[in-house]
């Protein structure tokens, strides 16, 4: 298999860095699922089978408009995709700070 391609984008790509890309990505998914207060549960706004990060309840202290929907601040799509989207207003400044983000 070495020296296969896949096709990302327009660009062709190595399927030995499609994986370790994939395996970084896992890895880094793993750490911050273990931060505290925060849970791993399906999109409520992306796309199907997106694993988001959202806030216990009451670590939720940051306004409405520091999430995405309920208390999602962060989501990554599926393997296919693999693109991460995080809410900035998450962070230091509003109810990321209660799970150790700040």
């Amino acid at each position: 298999m070495a020296g296969a391609e896949a096709s990302v984008g327009d660009l062709p790509m190595p399927v030995e860095q499609l994986i370790n890309q994939f395996i970084a990505k896992e890895t880094e998914f793993a750490r911050a699922r273990e931060l505290p207060a925060v849970r791993v549960m399906p999109s409520m706004i992306s796309v199907p089978g997106a694993r988001a990060f959202v806030l216990e309840e009451d670590a939720a202290r940051g306004p409405d408009e520091a999430f995405m929907v309920g208390r999602e601040f962060a989501h990554v799509h599926p393997a296919d995709d693999g693109s991460l989207h995080i809410d900035a207003a998450a962070g230091p400044r509003s109810g990321g700070r209660a799970a150790g983000m700040g």
